[in-house]
């Protein structure tokens, strides 16, 4: 786990540099997109493979492609959920990010206090300023703690997050050109055998 027991001045910093959680609602939105588009192409698979398998259309052919493309219906609505789940974490892990950054003290907050104990320290002539630095700081200290704490609040939700990320898997081989044909019943064969010639 990275060290967060580091000034405020660096994990503020690191935390308002950079292009926010942009990119990761950006990241959301495609994914959220991916899911839609693969949901329906699943739904319009399962659609011709169903009347494939109709009265109307069964048959030899139709039950070799209902056959065929019916594992490519379940990759699809598979993967639709799993980008469904990517663009719900990527959406979490910005509302996560965008917390800590509002719960990490300012970079000129930061800035201001130093400057000012700068100035104490400057003029501080026979221990007159003191109690001024002292309370300065104390709330450099605090600043310091404030810091500590939401970053690794936020290193543990974006832990959480990514651990419900499924891994994506590949669609199975398409049987037929995989170089093996699939079975087809003992009428079919019988149906689709030429009559022997009469010479």
């Amino acid at each position: 786990m990275v060290d967060y027991e580091v000034p405020p001045e660096i994990n503020s910093g690191r935390m308002y540099a950079g292009l926010g959680s942009a990119s990761l609602m950006d990241s959301a939105a495609a994914w959220q997109a991916l899911s839609v588009q693969l949901g329906s192409a699943g739904a319009a698979f399962q659609a011709v493979i169903e009347a494939l398998t109709s009265t109307a259309w069964l048959g030899p052919s139709s039950i070799t492609m209902a056959l065929a493309a019916a594992p490519y219906v379940v990759w699809m609505i598979a993967t639709a959920e799993q980008c469904q789940g990517a663009a719900a974490a990527a959406a979490a892990a910005a509302a996560a990010f965008e917390a800590a950054r509002a719960g990490v003290v300012p970079p000129p907050v930061i800035a201001q206090n130093r400057a000012q104990l700068a100035a104490l320290l400057s003029t501080n002539f026979m221990g007159f300023n003191t109690p001024a630095i002292m309370a300065n700081e104390t709330h450099y200290g605090q600043m310091w703690a404030q810091d500590t704490a939401t970053m690794y609040s936020f290193a543990g939700q974006a832990s959480g997050i990514t651990g419900t990320l499924i891994p994506f898997t590949a669609p199975l081989p398409n049987p037929i050109r995989s170089g093996w044909q699939l079975k087809r019943p003992r009428w079919a064969n019988r149906a689709g055998r030429r009559p022997a010639s009469s010479r």
